[in-house]
């Protein structure tokens, strides 16, 4: 099911509820969607359950690019320090967790171990592993340090994002989208459907009630 197809059947569940004059735009409703996605998906990896494959998106082929380590601070050190050429989606957070679930070669068996930046931060003092390869998430970009393959140019991310709208602009190697809104699923779990379709009604609806209203009583369909 597409986030439009999702967005509309808000609406259509809530005709009931929903007045002529109140106005929530689909851009509302679908921010709902995202924020309810973002707290089941927490709710059911604190209990232990693993991370459902309906709900990771791959950002197919990303460019990376060797940097002036000053670029990196004091967190990293290396011989060579890459970091990917465009913004990365920012992931999910679960108790200092990152939601990245694999980062490394195209062909998705060489992962790079990935750390949190406050991880990080302190691998330089660690003497076994201050020279491995690892990877870490900062100010929207990956950055790789001690890379085995300094000429790299391409890497592959996957991972569950907070705005799954955001990996609309990657592109996979052969130049299709990695994620189209308008004909790709959403990535939610069928079983969570239902669940954010009664949040909404009960819970999040109440939230959008101080709304302006539509004076002229002739609203139509928000965008």
């Amino acid at each position: 099911m597409t986030i439009n197809q999702l967005v509309y059947n808000v609406r259509e569940q809530m005709k009931a509820v929903w007045s002529d004059d109140t106005k929530i735009s689909n851009r509302q409703i679908e921010f709902m969607i995202n924020y309810l996605r973002e707290k089941l998906i927490v709710q059911q990896l604190q209990k232990g359950r693993s991370i459902s494959s309906n709900i990771k998106q791959d950002l197919g082929q990303v460019s990376i690019q060797r940097i002036d380590k000053a670029a990196t601070g004091t967190i990293l050190v290396g011989r060579d320090i890459l970091r990917t050429t465009v913004i990365v989606p920012q992931p999910i957070e679960l108790d200092q967790q990152d939601l990245f679930t694999y980062i490394g070669g195209l062909d998705k068996q060489s992962s790079i171990p990935y750390k949190t930046k406050a991880t990080a931060r302190w691998n330089k003092y660690t003497k076994y592993s201050s020279k491995e390869s690892l990877a870490y998430y900062s100010n929207g970009y990956i950055y790789i340090t001690n890379c085995s393959n300094p000429s790299l140019r391409y890497i592959n991310i996957e991972g569950v994002f907070l705005n799954p709208r955001d990996v609309h602009n990657f592109k996979n190697p052969n130049g299709t989208p990695c994620y189209d809104p308008d004909i790709d699923n959403y990535p939610l779990s069928g079983r969570m459907v239902d669940t954010i379709m009664d949040l909404i009604k009960n819970k999040e609806y109440n939230l959008y009630l101080q709304l302006p209203t539509d004076e002229t009583n002739n609203a139509t369909s928000p965008e």
